[in-house]
């Protein structure tokens, strides 16, 4: 799909990672919509209707949700999985119009390697998203990003609704957010590092255990790998299940929480003890298959941990206040 001139709502388009996508699309020649919270409220029907029916376009990404780290699941389960769950479903309703005609070319939803189950731990492939439950730790953020691959599948089924769905490894990057709350694991790190370091700290406790396995994203490739699948990818040629049109965007590569606190921690000039509580973080390992990705778009992350953790940590440093204070 050639993205010139087309007309692309993007939700959450102002957001850490929507801005980048935003800025690849027009790269592309795309005119973008942006969606405000002052035009439009997703977890209303009529108003999602109201705002696709009078803001025409080819196509669609939903990247807008409510999210955040372990505290802020365990602290808001239930408005996590509403909000997320009424606004996935209002805009795939509003997307077919009164003939039962799709009103996009394309319907683009960005996961998240929570929907995974967490026996498959760093296996995390296209087809065994059905293999069993969600970590507990995630379930309510998990499983309504696992509703996006079976929403997309019925709608495609039903009404003729090309629809992909991009599940995407943990991310980080410059505008991230790094308030308490909300923050994943890499930006609080960063945080704590970098307090440590202005305030001459040479003792530093972290969250959870240093052998827990993760997978982390520099937010930029995020960017480019949604956009390519979006130009490039409507399906595997090699899968007929459910798993057809979905495609995993990652590094494909587990570091452990130590590994990543020792790089943020040198990065940053801290120079003292990292010692953690033990806390259990959820799953032990988790990281995705990205096998398809490459094999079909010959596509993978360009950028190195180390270089992605530097870019983040220089601009943090540069603009604290401002990002301390996002939410």
């Amino acid at each position: 799909m050639d993205l010139y001139h087309k007309t692309v709502i993007i939700t959450g388009g102002a957001g850490f990672l929507g801005k980048r996508i935003v800025q690849e699309l027009q790269d592309q020649g795309a005119k973008v919509l942006i969606p405000r919270k002052s035009q439009v409220d997703f977890t209303n029907f009529d108003q999602t209707k109201t705002f696709i029916n009078t803001h025409p376009a080819d196509i669609i990404i939903h990247s807008a949700a409510l999210y955040g780290g372990l505290g802020i699941n365990e602290r808001m389960p239930a408005e996590i999985y509403d909000i997320n769950t009424r606004m996935l479903l209002n805009l795939f309703k509003a997307s077919i119009d009164e003939n039962g005609k799709p009103k996009f070319e394309k319907f683009v939803t960005i996961g998240s390697a929570c929907a995974y189950p967490s026996i498959l731990g760093t296996n995390m492939s296209e087809e065994k998203m059905w293999d069993g439950p969600v970590d507990k730790s995630v379930q309510n953020y998990g499983e309504v990003k696992k509703a996006m691959e079976t929403l997309g599948h019925v709608y495609r089924n039903q009404y003729g609704l090309k629809s992909i769905h991009l599940p995407l490894a943990t991310m980080y990057g410059e505008g991230d957010t790094f308030n308490p709350d909300r923050s994943h694991v890499p930006a609080a790190m960063i945080r704590r590092f970098v307090e440590a370091v202005q305030s001459n700290k040479t003792e530093e406790e972290l969250w959870g255990v240093p052998d827990t396995v993760r997978e982390f994203m520099y937010v930029g490739d995020a960017a480019q790998g949604i956009v390519k699948a979006i130009k490039e990818f409507d399906g595997d040629p090699n899968t007929e299940d459910q798993s057809k049109y979905t495609l995993n965007i990652g590094t494909g590569k587990g570091t452990t929480i130590d590994e990543l606190a020792k790089t943020a921690a040198q990065l940053a000039g801290y120079q003292g003890t990292i010692s953690y509580n033990g806390r259990s973080p959820g799953q032990k390992e988790k990281a995705l298959n990205v096998q398809r990705i490459q094999k079909l778009l010959n596509w993978t992350t360009p950028t190195s941990l180390q270089d992605g953790l530097q870019k983040t940590i220089t601009w943090y440093q540069a603009n604290k206040e401002h990002a301390d204070q996002r939410f």
